[in-house]
């Protein structure tokens, strides 16, 4: 009786000192991978035993040795599907850069998007992403470059797009955006 039981705590410890050695940003990571269609199993390096995501595939960090953060997420022309977890990205504090071009993200953009607060760069062009363009997009005070272009959005441009802090680029084309925004306001 004692033997299966022996057995059974080893294998739980194991599982536990495995998931306690990633850090938490390779958590949250690793939370995202769980939560995306991956039929081409892209993600297949996104291994919970390493200490940090920073060698995973599109994955990038800074920061010295013993300090790193995960900076950029390209996971373009990857195949991934499912729905844009701000939920999960929106955790990692340091992300400048997003990149799903040419994937299967779908749903609506949440309005919660703003708070990826350090976000400088996204690109979310040919998905399959639907419905209103989420007014609270112009909050992201650092955002420079977005690129929603060849998804499904539709409606019309909010009022609020006229209000962004740093934006230099914006591509909305291939959408089914309706009336007329003049940015020049």
């Amino acid at each position: 009786m004692t033997q299966p039981l022996t057995i059974v705590v080893c294998v739980l410890l194991s599982v536990v000192a495995c998931v306690s050695c990633l850090n938490q940003e390779g958590l949250y990571l690793y939370q995202l991978k769980l939560s995306l269609d991956d039929p081409d199993s892209t993600l297949s390096s996104w291994n919970p035993r390493d200490a940090t995501p920073c060698n995973w595939y599109g994955v990038t960090c800074a920061g010295d040795a013993s300090n790193t953060s995960v900076t950029e997420l390209d996971l373009s022309d990857t195949n991934i599907g499912g729905p844009f977890p701000t939920n999960i990205l929106c955790r990692l504090p340091n992300l400048l850069s997003i990149n799903f071009f040419n994937n299967s993200i779908n749903q609506t953009l949440p309005l919660d998007i703003y708070l990826c607060r350090s976000l400088r760069h996204l690109d979310l062009s040919q998905n399959l992403l639907t419905g209103p363009l989420p007014a609270t997009l112009p909050l992201l005070p650092n955002l420079r470059y977005l690129d929603l272009t060849g998804n499904n959005f539709s409606g019309p441009i909010p009022d609020s797009f006229g209000t962004f802090q740093n934006l230099q680029v914006l591509s909305l084309v291939s959408n089914l955006l309706e009336g007329r925004y003049n940015f020049d306001e």
